[in-house]
């Protein structure tokens, strides 16, 4: 940075706003939502849309397309718009690179039929499209290819001496013959809370204070349901402007406010906010499963007359405990083996 603002003086930095990316996702989400339950958001800012089955309601990938663009035209803002590149291409990967060489305003798309159809397409591209490891394509450029079509000639064979399992998969995704379709996945409903400072503040006790004020009433939403909290988001805008986030992930779902707020202080510590914050925000990005059955692991204080006597009575033919209880042994161990135990209910 130094060396940019010396070799260009009217050089303007922008801040960093994750919150309005975030709210500019979700627009993209809610539109896509709209014609398809398959869709899958990449880091990188793609949106991958599964239309498989769904031509006899929005007409073949032409009309698709409209409709998507008319949708977005109406959502989203014109800067966005002014960047949307879109492809389409049987399988993930195929409509993932159409919509990186598209230009804006012009997608590409790729038929099913002929079956070559993909392959001919990623033949003059260079493997850099790939979504391969920076070493894997120096790799390549040393053994001079330059397109896919070049690798999708060479054996497979040579590919996996050379690379191992991983070669098969390049080789696969060179000759198009590599079609991942979207997941069915049922979109979360997160459960976001908001905080709004009558003055911008960046005293760190009265943050941490704010953050605790927002977990009770996140555990509180009716949404929760007795599920455990396992991902959470916290984020605000700040003083002026911009915005800042960050993320936390619990060891095991948890449903204990001490142990959610200790996470969020820590890295509250670890990565502050830049400047005062004139709000906060705290969003449950995902849940563990539900907790109704937690009774079980409470003892047999916790079962029935009838059924504590029963225990007995199989214990008795048995000469040993017919049934045993889950107990935390060291629940923020990464080894699964390490973080519960088994013991006799009695």
């Amino acid at each position: 940075m130094s060396q940019a603002m010396a070799l260009l003086p009217h050089l303007r930095m922008l801040e960093s706003d994750p919150d309005r990316i975030a709210r500019g996702a979700n627009d993209v989400l809610r539109v896509l939502a709209g014609f398809s339950p398959r869709i899958l958001m990449e880091p990188t800012g793609q949106f991958h849309v599964g239309m498989e089955g769904l031509a006899r309601h929005y007409g073949p990938p032409e009309a698709q397309v409209s409709h998507i663009l008319d949708a977005m035209t109406a959502a989203l803002s014109p800067a966005l718009l002014r960047h949307l590149q879109i492809g389409g291409a049987p399988g993930k990967l195929g409509a993932s690179i159409a919509a990186q060489v598209a230009q804006p305003g012009h997608p590409i798309l790729i038929p099913n039929m002929p079956p070559h159809a993909l392959a001919d397409f990623l033949a003059p591209q260079s493997p850099e499209v790939l979504p391969i490891a920076t070493d894997t394509i120096e790799f390549l450029r040393r053994l001079g290819i330059r397109t896919l079509g070049e690798l999708a000639n060479i054996p497979v064979m040579d590919l996996i001496r050379h690379l191992g399992a991983p070669g098969r998969t390049l080789h696969a995704m060179a000759r198009g013959t590599l079609r991942e379709s979207i997941p069915l996945v049922e979109a979360p409903v997160p459960i976001r809370v908001y905080l709004d400072f009558p003055l911008p503040t960046g005293d760190r006790i009265a943050l941490e204070r704010a953050l605790d004020y927002l977990v009770r009433r996140a555990l509180a939403h009716p949404e929760r349901k007795g599920r455990g909290v396992h991902h959470v988001k916290v984020g605000g805008s700040l003083d002026g402007h911009g915005s800042w986030e960050t993320e936390v992930t619990l060891h095991q779902p948890s449903i204990r406010s001490d142990r959610i707020s200790l996470a969020l202080r820590t890295r509250l510590n670890l990565m502050p906010p830049p400047r005062a914050m004139e709000s906060l925000f705290l969003e449950i990005m995902a849940m563990g499963s539900p907790t109704h059955q937690a009774t079980l692991f409470q003892g047999a204080s916790a079962f029935p007359d009838g059924l504590r006597k029963a225990m007995r009575d199989l214990r008795m033919r048995t000469g040993q405990s017919p049934i045993l209880r889950v107990v935390d042994l060291d629940p923020h161990s990464r080894i699964p083996e390490r973080r519960y135990g088994l013991i006799p209910m009695e």
